[in-house]
């Protein structure tokens, strides 16, 4: 059986995701959000750098809120990175699957992989870890069956080093539209 946690405060979801970096040697992220390694102390970054093992990540750009250096940060980590297509259905999930030869990891809740969805805002996750041969680990097949769809054609691509520059320009003029309405302008 796999064991099940409710992470209710961002301190019990980062030691966690700390643990699990640490201890595990794959991990597939499916992240609506990537933020800035700049931010926060380059937290959850920090972690992703010292993981050893392959990371595959499939990110989305919605609204423009990814920030372009999260890109350029798995792409320096050597992820297996692709960017979900902004066409079609909004990117929403929150999936971090950690596994080795013979045990498994899984996060599945509200925090994007950003400072904030580990550190600042109200956020609600769940942890199933256990032995890949768990009598109910067959239901982990199915979300990787899910995150394999959105890590391939036609649903996401690899980002060039062409469309990083153009995506750069469209989320800095999205945080220059964004400077006004904070500080209470007309919209």
């Amino acid at each position: 059986m796999l064991k099940t946690v409710i992470l209710s405060s961002p301190a019990s979801f980062t030691r966690e995701f700390e643990r699990c970096c640490r201890e595990y040697g794959r991990l597939h992220i499916a992240a609506a959000w990537c933020g800035n390694p700049k931010q926060g102390y380059g937290l959850p970054f920090n972690y992703l750098q010292g993981f050893k093992g392959k990371v595959v990540a499939t990110v989305g750009t919605a609204f423009n809120q990814t920030h372009p250096d999260g890109i350029k940060f798995l792409q320096a980590l050597k992820a297996d990175l692709r960017v979900f297509k902004d066409d079609g259905a909004l990117f929403h999930p929150k999936v971090y699957l950690f596994s080795s030869a013979d045990s498994v990891a899984l996060f599945i809740g509200s925090s994007n992989l950003t400072f904030s969805g580990f550190y600042a805002n109200a956020e609600i996750n769940v942890l199933m870890e256990g032995r890949e041969d768990a009598p109910d680990a067959h239901q982990l097949e199915e979300l990787r069956q899910q995150l394999k769809i959105w890590h391939s054609a036609p649903l996401s691509f690899k980002p060039s080093n062409g469309w990083l520059l153009d995506y750069r320009k469209k989320f800095e003029r999205n945080r220059a539209e964004a400077l006004p309405r904070a500080n209470g302008a007309a919209i």
